[in-house]
């Protein structure tokens, strides 16, 4: 098997586990603080809370993790059902609220 061009590069990435973790992402809203997965910016979708409350972030901090700003409230139909499967018909993730 031939040697890879640039053996130590390979090692320096794969020796760094947090490189390959996918982090979540920390915000505040109304006060109280959440975190939702990184899907949320990746896939574009829109951030429900475990109150029910629809969020859809007007833009972000292009920080490492991204940081939701300009959170907009965003009124739907969905209030009935259970969070997760509100979430799927809403195309949103579930954050969790963190202490």
């Amino acid at each position: 098997m031939p040697e890879h061009p640039f053996p130590g590069a390979i090692l320096a990435v794969t020796d760094r586990k947090e490189y390959f973790m996918d982090p979540v992402i920390r915000f505040v809203f109304d006060g109280r603080s959440y975190q939702v997965a990184m899907a949320v910016y990746r896939d574009g979708k829109d951030i429900l809370l475990p109150n029910g409350i629809l969020l859809h972030p007007s833009t972000w901090l292009e920080s490492y993790p991204p940081i939701p700003t300009g959170l907009q409230h965003v009124p739907h139909l969905f209030q009935q059902l259970p969070i997760a499967e509100a979430a799927d018909h809403l195309n949103a993730c579930v954050a969790e609220e963190v202490s």
